[in-house]
């Protein structure tokens, strides 16, 4: 310890001599904190941070599609997630969610991009996310001709919105078009994508509103949706591959 202390000072004397090279060896070791830091952020999401609260976790799954080809896994596409939902003898429900989508917020001081998610209603059935204010999206949300809705993140509800406490029935602009808030998330969800926190989450149907000019939903290439299941009571993880092969 006397040698540490000695070392220490000297160390300390030498420095305050340079205070150019000081103000440097901080900045570079500042730099090397948080890169560890957000490293270990992400690693902490990927690898130790627990899975959807899934109500029933031992029946729930992740479905995919293989490339003959290629045996490439990838999620699926619109149309594809349409055919799955009416495989009722292997499944009990079914849910899907897109990539991370982007939405510009049309508000009177400015406009602001936010990040969101498409999800199938049914997502919250499979899931424990109780909403923190109003209520989830409803099955009815998908619907032809359905009223466009959206459920706001906590931290956005919080950042973004004002905390406003009376926000639930009130209508915000994304992407040029009103939109309802129907309710707001639970403290800790962030959303389905790993490492990466939603702000907004919306239906099928009001993607299709807010991008009515977009074909992606309806094109079999664009593979964006990660699909989820719960399969019946009786069927195995195995039983599901063989038969779906």
């Amino acid at each position: 310890m006397d040698i540490w202390l000695r070392n220490l000072r000297f160390a300390s004397r030498r420095l305050m001599q340079n205070p150019g090279f000081a103000a440097t060896l901080l900045v570079i070791l500042g730099l090397g904190v948080g890169a560890n830091t957000a490293i270990f952020s992400i690693v902490d999401a990927l690898l130790f941070s627990p899975a959807l609260p899934y109500q029933n976790p031992d029946r729930a799954v992740r479905i995919y599609i293989t490339e003959p080809k290629s045996d490439r896994t990838e999620w699926l596409c619109h149309p594809e997630y349409s055919e799955l939902k009416v495989q009722a003898d292997l499944f009990s429900q079914t849910a899907a969610a897109s990539d991370m989508d982007v939405w510009s917020l049309q508000k009177e001081n400015g406009t602001f991009t936010v990040l969101g998610e498409i999800w199938s209603p049914s997502l919250f059935s499979m899931v424990e996310v109780p909403p923190f204010m109003g209520w989830t999206l409803q099955p009815g949300d998908d619907a032809a001709g359905a009223e466009p809705v959206v459920m706001l993140s906590y931290t956005a509800w919080q950042t973004q919105h004002g905390a406003d406490p009376e926000i639930v029935g009130k209508s915000i602009r994304l992407n040029g078009f009103l939109v309802t808030i129907v309710g707001i998330g639970p403290k800790d969800f962030k959303g389905t994508i790993v490492a990466i926190s939603s702000d907004y989450w919306i239906p099928w149907g009001t993607a299709r509103v807010l991008n009515p000019s977009n074909s992606r939903l309806d094109d079999r290439r664009n593979r964006e949706v990660r699909a989820f299941a719960e399969l019946q009571p009786g069927i195995t993880q195995r039983g599901l591959t063989a038969a779906t092969q």
